[in-house]
């Protein structure tokens, strides 16, 4: 006769349980142990230790941010004005008007710094963020654990950019031509200089390709009273100007990167893919009276807010392939920023965030209570940032409870 089966004791569900969690510790531990055993021989391999310490130092704090997460989303920043937000390995970073502060996926504070720049910036690369002040001269270049390095350039800082493998590119002003401009690596080494000439103009916009190698400068210059806007695309490895772009009568506005061959400028009249020989391969002539008022670039995939000159809340936004053929064509109103994804592009406005698939249908939208200051879209998740929080939202318009 079949007997009925009867429930486990309470207590043995419990010591079940405690040995799950602890063959789970020591699956992480024995895991963060191989991690720090392959960065400790990749430094021995690199045969010069204190030069080493800087990516061991990455390793470590990776590891660290993995075995400790944090409580999870909104985070309560304490940040009134986010002026600016940027993606690091494991985490984000909110630029304040006061304060860095860095956060894992989790939402869990990393790292808290004190500034005074009048006009800060923000340059964020892959598990180093360099913070600089504008039209100053002092920059700290940060890890997710530690300030690495701090220095006083000779010339005013005008714009800095970082790549995904921490090189930093600073342009500078210059006595000896319109500006200079410096790439260190990862350990703050100087591996690249170039000097501007009054011919090569005067710088506007910094952006590193995929590669962590090649370079784009955006510059302006007058010529028989005309505007003629320019872009230098320089080589690190090469002592010589790669190529240059001209527009007569246009001001450059942005500078993205679609991949190691191909080159987003966008200008006040029209946006062009240039080659890295700096030959235009596409072009997008805007409408009568428009202008951009954002772009936002992700993989091949460009999202480019125009703005109607007439009609100040009158916006369209367009999503455009790497052709800049459009996928999606279609007006807002009142939109301020966009942020492109991997699947949809994200608007928002002086009170909600609304998310359109590329195709251009709306997903959802979302209403803040405050209003919103800054978006980042990371990971499939998109952040968005508003006085003194940051939260994830997820498809279903509400607030996201999971960690990154």
């Amino acid at each position: 006769m079949d007997q009925q089966q009867s429930p486990r004791p309470a207590g043995r569900v419990s010591r079940l349980s405690e040995i799950r969690r602890r063959r789970k510790r020591r699956h992480q531990l024995t895991v963060a142990a191989a991690m720090l055993v392959v960065a400790l021989i990749l430094a021995g391999v690199a045969g010069v230790y204190g030069s080493a310490m800087v990516g061991l130092g990455d390793v470590l704090d990776s590891i660290q941010i993995w075995l400790q997460p944090g409580p999870g989303f909104p985070v309560h920043t304490g940040m009134r004005q986010t002026v600016s937000v940027q993606p690091v390995n494991g985490g984000f970073a909110l630029l304040g008007t006061q304060d860095l502060q860095v956060y894992s996926d989790s939402g869990r504070q990393l790292r808290s710094i004190q500034h005074s720049y009048a006009r800060p910036g923000l340059a964020a690369g892959g598990n180093h963020l360099c913070l600089y002040s504008r039209g100053g001269y002092e920059l700290r270049v940060e890890s997710r654990s530690q300030t690495l390095y701090t220095t006083s350039l000779t010339g005013s800082i005008l714009l800095c950019e970082m790549s995904s493998n921490d090189s930093l590119a600073v342009l500078t002003t210059s006595t000896r031509g319109t500006a200079e401009l410096l790439v260190y690596d990862a350990r703050f080494r100087q591996i690249y200089g170039w000097q501007m000439t009054e011919s090569e103009g005067d710088p506007l916009a910094l952006a590193f390709a995929p590669d962590n190698r090649q370079l784009a400068v955006g510059a302006i210059r007058t010529q028989d009273g005309r505007l003629v806007s320019q872009v230098h695309l320089l080589d690190t490895g090469s002592d010589y100007v790669t190529a240059t772009y001209e527009a007569t009568g246009s001001l450059l506005l942005a500078l993205e990167w679609l991949d190691n061959s191909r080159l987003l400028a966008v200008f006040d009249g029209f946006s062009a893919v240039l080659s890295a020989k700096g030959e235009e391969l596409a072009r997008l002539d805007y409408a009568p009276g428009e202008e951009p008022a954002d772009v936002s670039v992700c993989g091949r995939t460009t999202a480019l807010l125009l703005r109607e000159g007439t009609v100040d809340e009158n916006h369209r936004l367009m999503i455009l392939n790497d052709s800049l053929t459009a996928l999606a064509d279609f007006t807002l109103y009142g939109a301020q920023q966009v942020v492109c994804g991997r699947t949809a592009a994200y608007c928002m406005d002086s009170g909600s965030v609304y998310s359109y698939d590329y195709s251009g249908n709306l997903n959802w939208e979302y209403t803040a209570s405050t209003a919103p200051q800054a978006m980042l879209v990371r990971g499939g998740k998109f952040l968005l940032c508003t006085a003194e929080k940051a939260e994830l939202l997820s498809e279903g318009n509400e607030a996201d409870p999971e960690s990154a």
